[in-house]
């Protein structure tokens, strides 16, 4: 299954990505990890892996939380260690294969 055109955000474990109940914890129950922890869609198991390509980058992700359920598969959430790092990452396009 292939998600083409889909935009990557970024986000970190704090209250302005994550709101107010911000904990640290993944949906799976673990502490995300940088470069693994991807936030997916519903329709997607968590813990499958996915192949995520923006750019010149290929990664072997795991869905390890989950996205919003308005944006239905069109955007992932990237897990990175800190707010400014998510930011700098802003707001990217490319594919999801599992």
């Amino acid at each position: 299954m292939v998600f083409s055109n889909v935009v990557f955000s970024a986000y970190c474990a704090c209250q302005i990505c994550c709101g107010s109940g911000a904990s640290g914890i993944t949906a799976t129950g673990v502490s995300p990890k940088q470069e693994q922890t991807i936030a997916g869609p519903r329709s997607i198991p968590l813990g499958t892996s996915v192949l995520v390509r923006f750019g010149e980058v290929k990664k072997i992700m795991r869905i390890e939380d989950r996205t919003a359920r308005r944006w239905d598969g069109k955007r992932w959430d990237i897990y990175f260690k800190d707010h400014d790092a998510a930011r700098r990452f802003g707001l990217r396009k490319g594919t999801v294969t599992i």
